[in-house]
């Protein structure tokens, strides 16, 4: 059996199990859950939606909320790149413990539909309620670069170093930052090379596009 026979093998035997819990647990929301994210995990979009609707429709009838299953079809919509379908789920995300997660992928939906201004609005809210997150402080410092406000976007990449000194996308991207304003760049590129040279080597490419834009904006 090769390498992908035997993936699809794994996978098969995993959603079976899952569809057994969720058999043997029909009124249990996190068996749902796992079922439906395992099946985004595996892009399998068309049945993780239906099992997410059938699932809220269930709990509906019951006069049941079921934010964790509405935030679980946001998810569906966002990976298979329906940002509007997914704004509308996360938007319905009403759970004050899941509001930080919602907000966060309100941000990143609208960031994928190049609406900066209602990503970053997003964003911030989802920081207020959790200052140390770093996925949300990596996300405002992307939105505050693609919006080119750079000293900004350097704070909240800044706030992700706080946290792991050693993120391989913060450091190249607050090098990148540096690189634009004049000021020294190389650590950060050295520590985003040491810590995924992967990574770093896929984003060579962005560096000689930054340094061709510094040299015609230098040469005007």
């Amino acid at each position: 059996m090769n390498k992908r026979a035997e993936q699809e093998a794994e996978s098969s035997k995993i959603i079976h199990g899952l569809v057994e819990k969720v058999e043997q647990h029909p009124d249990n929301q996190d068996v749902y859950y796992q079922l439906g994210s395992y099946l985004t995990k595996v892009k399998d979009y068309v049945h993780a939606e239906e099992l997410f609707k059938k699932a809220i429709s269930h709990f509906d009838e019951k006069n049941i909320k079921a934010d964790l299953l509405v935030y679980g079809l946001g998810n569906v919509f966002y990976e298979a790149e329906l940002y509007v379908e997914a704004i509308q789920a996360f938007q319905k995300v009403t759970d004050p413990e899941m509001k930080e997660n919602a907000f966060l992928m309100l941000a990143q939906s609208y960031m994928a539909q190049e609406s900066y201004q209602q990503a970053l609005a997003f964003a911030i809210t989802a920081q207020e309620i959790n200052s140390k997150n770093i996925d949300t402080n990596e996300l405002i410092g992307d939105i505050f670069l693609a919006l080119g406000q750079f000293e900004n976007a350097a704070q909240y990449y800044d706030l992700v170093l706080e946290s792991d000194q050693n993120h391989a996308k913060a450091n190249f991207q607050r090098g990148l930052v540096n690189m634009v304003l004049g000021l020294e760049f190389d650590t950060y590129f050295t520590r985003s090379r040491s810590a995924n040279q992967k990574y770093f080597d896929a984003q060579k490419k962005r560096l000689s596009e930054i340094e061709a834009f510094i040299k015609s904006r230098d040469d005007r």
